[in-house]
């Protein structure tokens, strides 16, 4: 969900509105994405280490094993919806695409990285 610039009396702040879902909700398409790229011939950090790839949008926001594989979680940079992805030597392993609540909550996280103060709405 993007952020909304206001001025206020304390100087310039962004606006996080009120969480809905489908704001954070992953589209079906992301996942798609990902999906397509699944046993390409490089690696998931190289994939996601290029600048030029459809994945530059994309923020590292976590990393964990979980039963003997790791796991990345991303955050879209723009839209806020957020996927686990499993890394793997050719492309990507499964792709997981997160509850809105928590793509709510990683983004709100990160508002403490923004140059000027974020006010969340209701």
């Amino acid at each position: 969900m993007p952020l909304v610039a206001r001025d206020t009396p304390d100087g310039p702040v962004w606006v996080r509105p009120a969480f809905r879902p489908e704001d954070y909700a992953a589209p079906a398409e992301a996942v798609e994405l990902f999906e397509r790229w699944q046993g390409d011939p490089l690696p998931t950090e190289m994939i996601l280490g290029d600048r030029e790839s459809p994945f530059a949008n994309y923020v590292e926001v976590a990393r964990q094993e979980r039963e003997g594989r790791v796991w990345i979680t991303l955050l879209e940079a723009s839209r806020e919806f957020a996927l686990d992805v499993e890394t793997s030597r050719t492309g990507f392993g499964a792709i997981v695409a997160l509850p809105p609540r928590r793509a709510y909550e990683l983004a709100c996280a990160r508002d403490r990285l923004r140059s000027r103060p974020v006010v969340v709405e209701g």
